[in-house]
């Protein structure tokens, strides 16, 4: 796969609760530099939306940046 190849958007879904209730989140990895990410985020927090579900939107176009999103999440510090 070449660099012009990747996807805009890629998702993941995650269960999380402390009080035993599943809150169902998903999280999405975008390149906010691609031009298909804006209209990609949209389609899936309508669609999250629809499911009752919350998105939570991590911005990477580059190695590091995934790497720096990662790091941050597992740190607790989500993107507002």
């Amino acid at each position: 796969m070449t660099r012009g190849d990747a996807p805009s958007v890629r998702i993941s879904g995650v269960t999380r609760g402390d009080d035993g209730l599943a809150v169902a989140l998903i999280g999405a990895l975008a390149n906010l530099s691609n031009p298909n990410a804006e209209h990609q985020l949209r389609d899936l927090q309508t669609a999250a939306r629809t499911l009752g579900q919350e998105v939570v939107v991590f911005g990477a176009k580059d190695e590091q940046e995934i790497d720096n999103s990662f790091a941050g999440h597992q740190a607790g510090l989500m993107p507002g």
